[in-house]
């Protein structure tokens, strides 16, 4: 079985999500290659991964830069396919976005069978049985795994030694240029803020304050939940799909249909159809997966 392992070098190093990730495929197979998109300083993290036996890919080139989720699945998946692959992994999602879009953008890219937020897999005869937060769940290869934080990474042996990163440009890839780094994103971030709804202060409770508190609060009334304040400019219309995101998107947009669940492709071929300003899904497993999917249909 070949693997691929999708990583993302920040300045942390790798997510604690894509060690577990490259460990996964460490336990499934002995043909594992290690692919990260970036600068030519990721070489500097990739290179010692080489002591596990994994070979390094490092996609590296200016025509790269500044992609956002969109322009990064397309760019994986063109890398995908130059490399070969039975099984591709990934971190459940990124430390510094925390979007969770890439791995499920890059399965529809690719056609592929995905399972989310796996906790450890398994080989099975014809594919691959992934245990889930939902259950175990077998796949046909090839497959993609998005992978939670569940293993640690293994250490190297001390007989090992450090190999090569071999480093592919768009040279090597073919890339279309208008669908890579800010040209090719749809992303524009406007102006960002830090979230400060539930925070609060923490301090540690000694036995004896802490049980005459807890009958305070359940002497409380419930308190109700704050109701949703709108956005200061709301845009005319949007699609909601669930009931939760419907609820939240009336602070959103002057008007909202609210749509039942339908599968990427029903969804791409409505959007396509009816032209809908926005689409909004709750951030929940099935939500993301799906926005993700349906996002890289559109090219949106």
């Amino acid at each position: 079985m070949r693997a691929l392992v999708f990583l993302k070098v920040t300045a942390g190093g790798l997510s604690p999500f894509d060690e577990s990730a490259l460990e996964c495929a460490l336990r499934l197979t002995s043909d594992v290659t290690a692919v990260s998109m970036g600068p030519p300083s990721a070489e500097a993290v990739l290179r010692p991964l080489t002591r596990l036996g994994v070979r390094a890919v490092l996609l590296s080139d200016p025509l790269f830069a500044g992609s956002d989720t969109l322009a990064t699945s397309y760019i994986l998946a063109r890398a995908a396919e130059r490399l070969g692959f039975d099984l591709i992994l990934c971190g459940r999602e990124s430390l510094d976005g925390s979007t969770g879009q890439v791995g499920a953008m890059l399965a529809e890219r690719l056609g592929l069978p995905m399972a989310a937020r796996a906790l450890a897999a398994e080989e099975a005869e014809g594919g691959v049985l992934v245990c889930t937060r939902e259950g175990e769940r077998a796949l046909p290869l090839p497959a993609l795994v998005t992978v939670e934080r569940s293993l640690r990474l293994r250490f190297p042996s001390i007989f090992s030694s450090v190999g090569d990163v071999l480093r592919l440009d768009n040279t090597a890839l073919g890339c279309d240029p208008a669908r890579c780094g800010l040209p090719g994103s749809r992303t524009r971030v406007i102006a960002s803020s830090e979230n400060a709804r539930g925070r609060r202060t923490c301090r540690f409770l000694s036995l004896d304050e802490l049980l005459p508190l807890l009958d305070d609060l359940r002497r409380a009334p419930d308190r109700e939940r704050s109701s949703e304040q709108p956005c200061v400019e709301r845009i005319a219309e949007a699609w909601a799909v669930g009931g939760e995101a419907a609820r939240l998107a009336r602070a959103a947009a002057r008007r909202v249909i609210a749509l039942p669940e339908l599968a990427p492709e029903e969804m791409a071929r409505r959007v396509r159809t009816e032209r809908p300003q926005a689409i909004l899904w709750a951030a929940d497993e099935r939500g993301r997966e799906s926005a993700a999917r349906t996002a890289a249909l559109l090219e949106a």
